[in-house]
């Protein structure tokens, strides 16, 4: 062989023994000891500790109508690798947008803004396209929303920091606001990785659609007037009232049009007014039609002017030696008024100038500036008179300038306050006695907490007092506790007053300073460093004994009037409750509707609908002196035979269990079923969107039971397909041909259960005598672990709790018992 070969020979060899390196292999082996029952592994799942989480309100159904997808070239992605060589694949990506506020009749067109909360990918905005003659063609991202129908391109990019360990898988898919978009063509390729792909959204549908007008509109003297219109649930009905362009929100009529033209400025002559009804939580959306109509208006004002008032401020609590000058806030007793401070400002010589609020007070002399105003929403009822008067605190201002409109009117003037100056020492208030309210009687009890309790002086007194419990000692000593429990014996409540430190410059405590608590005139003691700023001062002595044995109540049973309360269209009222132990009273606490995670109260007299109800009761003994009798920690509720819902306990006496609060079951009350519509209408197809109309040429809307199948319907009649609709606080699911869903169904990856009316189901639910847990959204949880309260439960990979059964999990074993709730 020549030398040649063989030195390529030998590199070759080399090369092949540095990359064939031995791979050391690990075996699990058993150790002494451990646990040998059959277990089931779960495997390596990737787990998420579930929340309860927030429903999603559904929002009106969008008029958005699928089409079938245009045959447009897409580029070839068969030269795409899909295998995880080195990156991770991003199968979906999930972003919220605003097209909803954009494509809305006669709205401004423009880009769309998307909102993805996801680290690895960028969405934007790429393109719009509108149908014309059949085709779509592109148009500018600007312009006003018209009839017809359009089309949103965006772009999928990877982030730039990311696109070395991550990639878009080639099946990528985009929801945008809940929807799929139609994946239209690769972008850009790095190593044969999708970096970027662009997405089309399905065709969005604009009609014109005409609003009814107000009835009866017209100008009375200088007063509009028109019949209000019915708020729909969720409304919030608002008049817009515009003068020459310029208007403003009123709830009702009639409107002063002197009033808002003086308020907006307007010049006299003939005036354009509109009227228009808008629903203010929808953003403002057009509920009726604008009405237009002439007014003359003659100018002047008819404004009242205010001339003058008397607040209170905290200007003497901030005007502390030593203390920042702080902004003093003001008591706002007039409506029509507002103020502006200004400043302090330090006298200096025989000049005065501001220093900013983190300049200290000195020694010397000081006033501050505040600015009266009219408030906004009083301008135009209020004016201020030219010769208006403060007064502060008592004190009388002095104006220093005066701010007047171009009509003539004072809008606002700025005074002076009088002189600040402090007091000598001659002058300092001395404090003979103080009174303060707490709650320390009620606070020592054998085998309570021992806590502080509240001490609070009346308003206006510049004291503190801190202190601790005491306890005599068998030789007689008086021994301080801080924490633990009360324990027989002789008990009191011992501290020092003081004057709060911000204060100490003008204020002093008597040598005879008396004070009183929650009505006790409380014993002086002793004055710590022989003086008398800070006497000590003791409570009455509290004795604790043990109390006697007490009868026990385990279990209480009552009846009561629930099922002829909750009944469809029923008037609600409180239930009443009659116990079968006369020891006890059970009284109403609070009735509340179940809607998903959420509770909402009951209007007392209002309707029963349909939905779920809870009530809740206080179970209370009966006060004997001395206490007799009193609940067992695990004490029952039994009403009209059915177990309730312990909740807590709310109360005791002596450290005895008197009062506590229960919970019923769930009160369900059936709706009726949506109106059955008989065949005597037919379906429609137009523009690619599918109707029900009747004989009457009316279209059907909302919920409708068509035959044996129940459909929904926009507000406009298109038939909605693949979308959730939430309807008083129940979630619903319509299929690719419109139908409600029941049963077990897919969506985006995520699986839910309906039940057989079509209600999505949430939290524990039972089905074919297994157990599942759905999210607030209704997504079944799998391989996932629960915590509801103390309790853990684990939802398995095909989604149903693992009970009575022992699981082995990343190398550790978890036994949980009949309920699922996990033991160990």
């Amino acid at each position: 062989m020549k030398k040649k070969n063989f030195a390529r020979l030998l590199a070759f060899v080399m090369s092949a023994a540095l990359v064939l390196q031995p791979v050391a292999v690990y075996a699990t082996e058993q150790g002494e000891g451990d646990i040998t029952d059959p277990v089931e592994n779960v495997g390596e799942l990737p787990s998420e500790e579930a929340t309860i989480e927030q429903p999603e309100l559904t929002k009106a159904v969008p008029e958005v109508v699928t089409s079938a997808v245009d045959n447009i070239n897409e580029s070839d992605v068969s030269n795409i690798s899909d295998t995880n060589q080195d990156r991770e694949l991003i199968t979906e990506v999930t972003t919220t947008s605003d097209i909803a506020g954009i494509f809305v009749l006669n709205g401004g067109l423009k880009p769309v803004t998307f909102n993805c909360d996801n680290e690895m990918v960028s969405v934007s905005h790429y393109k719009i396209q509108k149908e014309k003659n059949g085709e779509f063609t592109n148009i500018n991202d600007s312009g006003e929303v018209t009839e017809g129908k359009y089309r949103v391109f965006a772009s999928v990019d990877m982030k730039n920091q990311m696109s070395r360990e991550y990639a878009l898988s080639n099946n990528v898919k985009l929801i945008v606001d809940g929807e799929e978009w139609t994946y239209e063509r690769a972008g850009v390729l790095a190593d044969g990785f999708l970096m970027s792909a662009i997405f089309r959204s399905p065709e969005i549908v604009i009609t014109q659609e005409t609003l009814p007008a107000l009835q009866n509109v017209y100008i009375e003297g200088d007063k509009l007037y028109w019949d209000p219109i019915v708020a729909k649930p969720g409304q919030q009905v608002l008049y817009v009232v515009t003068t020459n362009g310029q208007g403003d929100y009123f709830a009702a009529p009639p409107v002063n049009l002197i009033d808002q033209c003086a308020y907006l400025n307007v010049s006299p002559g003939e005036v354009t007014v509109t009227l228009e009804a808008v629903d203010f939580n929808a953003g403002d959306e057009s509920l009726s039609a604008v009405t237009e109509l002439k007014y003359f208006y003659q100018g002047g004002s008819n404004k009242t002017p205010l001339t003058s008032v008397n607040t209170a401020s905290d200007a003497d609590q901030i005007f502390v030696l030593g203390a920042p000058a702080t902004q003093v806030s003001f008591k706002l007793n007039n409506p029509g008024i507002i103020y502006e401070f200004n400043g302090w400002r330090e006298k200096s010589g025989d000049d005065w100038h501001y220093i900013s609020t983190s300049a200290r007070f000195q020694d010397k002399s000081y006033k501050y500036n505040v600015t009266v105003k009219v408030a906004p929403l009083s301008s135009g009822t209020y004016c201020l008179d030219p010769n208006f008067e403060l007064t502060v605190d008592g004190k009388k201002f002095t104006p220093i300038a005066i701010k007047k409109e171009n009509s003539g009117e004072v809008s606002s003037i700025k005074f002076e306050s009088p002189e600040y100056t402090f007091k000598p020492a001659s002058e300092i208030t001395v404090i003979e006695s103080a009174k303060a309210n707490s709650n320390y009687k009620s606070i020592p009890k054998v085998d309570a907490q021992i806590q502080q309790p509240y001490i609070e002086f009346e308003e206006g007194t510049p004291l503190l007092f801190i202190g601790t419990w005491y306890k005599e000692e068998s030789d007689g000593s008086w021994q301080d506790y801080t924490s633990g429990t009360f324990t027989p014996g002789n008990w009191r409540f011992e501290g020092f007053v003081s004057v709060i430190e911000k204060y100490a410059s003008s204020y002093e405590l008597s040598p005879d300073f008396q004070l009183e608590v929650a009505g006790q005139t409380w014993e002086k003691a002793i004055s710590f460093g022989g003086g008398n700023s800070d006497p000590v001062f003791t409570s009455e002595t509290f004795t604790l004994e043990k109390p006697a044995e007490m009868n026990l109540i385990t279990e209480v049973t009552a009846t009561s009037d629930i099922a002829d309360i909750f009944v469809l269209n029923g008037e609600f009222r409180y239930p009443t409750y009659t116990p079968s132990d006369d020891r006890v009273s059970v009284s109403q606490y609070d009735a509340v509707e179940v809607i998903g995670q959420k509770v909402r109260p009951i209007n007392l007299y209002g309707e029963v609908t349909a939905g779920i109800y809870k009530c809740s009761v206080v179970l209370a003994v009966k006060t004997d002196t001395p206490l007799k009798n009193a609940f067992s920690e695990d004490v029952r509720l039994i009403v009209d035979g059915t177990e309730w819902i312990f909740v807590n306990f709310i109360g005791d006496t002596d450290g005895y269990l008197v009062t506590a609060l229960f919970e019923s079951p769930e009160i369900v009350v059936a709706g009726e079923e949506p109106p059955v519509i008989e065949d005597e209408g037919h379906w429609e197809s137009k523009y690619g969107a599918v109707y029900y109309e009747f004989p009457d040429g009316k279209k059907a809307t909302g919920m409708q039971k068509i035959g044996t199948q129940t459909y929904l319907f926009s507000k406009n009649g298109t038939l909605q397909k693949n979308v959730f609709y939430e309807s008083e606080g129940k979630k619903f699911y319509f299929g690719s041909e419109g139908k409600l869903i029941t049963g077990w169904f897919k969506k985006w990856s995520a699986t839910y259960y309906a039940d057989d009316e079509g209600v999505i189901q949430t939290g524990f639910t039972d089905i074919e005598d297994k157990t599942y847990y759905f999210k607030a959204d209704g997504r079944m949880t799998v391989s996932t672990w629960i915590t509801v309260g103390s309790d853990k439960y684990y939802s398995k990979a095909d989604g149903h709790l693992a009970k009575s059964e022992t699981i082995l999990k990343w190398g550790k074993k978890y036994t949980f018992d009949d309920r699922g709730v996990l033991i160990n």
